[in-house]
């Protein structure tokens, strides 16, 4: 079940050390149609704090639990996009991620309008346009070209 504005105690950009729903839940902005998944970050990201505007993947520590370590570490790569960070996330906290609708992403640069995106393997965070071979892992299509950032439409990963 989605979760409605009433429902929410703080703002979707708000992070904490201790959970504040259940992770795993689900959240729609009925004013932009985007939609938002509750998660926890990994104790072992590629850096201390998950960058706003990251492109995350599942990690294999457990259910809900995001990684922007994409080529190493716990994180389960490329074939398991998760979403996009909303408010920069310290390793072991809570918040909110992008599953769904407009988002913006951190390019690797040779992105353009109408690609098929997938998670950057070799750089953790970014995106990168679809390779032959990489139909499976795309998560998003590009409105624009990115310099560096870009708008992409997620495919709803929920």
């Amino acid at each position: 079940m989605l979760m409605n504005s009433s429902s929410l105690t703080k703002p979707l950009t708000f992070v904490s050390s201790a959970a504040l729903y259940d992770l795993g839940q689900l959240y729609h902005d009925n004013s932009t149609g985007r939609i938002y998944r509750y998660v926890k970050a990994a104790a072992a990201c590629a850096t201390d704090v998950i960058t706003l505007l990251h492109a995350v993947c599942w990690d294999e520590g457990g259910e809900w639990i995001v990684n922007n370590d994409v080529a190493g570490g716990t994180g389960l790569g490329v074939v398991a996009p998760a979403g996009v960070i909303i408010a920069p996330l310290p390793e072991l906290y809570f918040g909110w991620i992008q599953v769904a609708g407009l988002a913006l992403c951190i390019g690797d640069g040779s992105i353009a309008k109408a690609d098929a995106v997938v998670l950057d393997a070799g750089n953790d965070g970014q995106i990168d346009t679809m390779a032959d071979g990489e139909e499976e892992q795309v998560f998003g299509t590009a409105i624009e070209a990115d310099a560096p950032n870009v708008n992409i439409i997620l495919k709803t990963l929920v």
